[in-house]
């Protein structure tokens, strides 16, 4: 049984290029670059969330300072 799903995307020849000379330099797979990437994509997509929570939830308190937030933490 496999370990990991099969996934077939296009890139453009400049980006496989890229990714094939990185996964060289690196003497990583080229499945290991793709995986990597997208495992740094997710996380940089799922900080930009906490942090789109975070400013509604400072606007809902009125926090508009780092300072406001210290005062707010140091209430609580």
């Amino acid at each position: 049984m496999r370990k990991n799903a099969i996934a077939t995307f296009s890139l453009p020849p400049e980006i496989m290029t890229e990714t094939e000379e990185l996964a060289k330099e690196e003497k990583k797979t080229r499945s290991e670059v793709v995986r990597e990437a997208i495992a740094q994509y997710y996380s940089n997509y799922k900080w930009r969330q906490l942090q789109k929570f975070g400013k509604k939830k400072a606007e809902e308190l009125g926090l508009k300072t780092e300072q406001d937030v210290y005062n707010w933490l140091d209430k609580e």
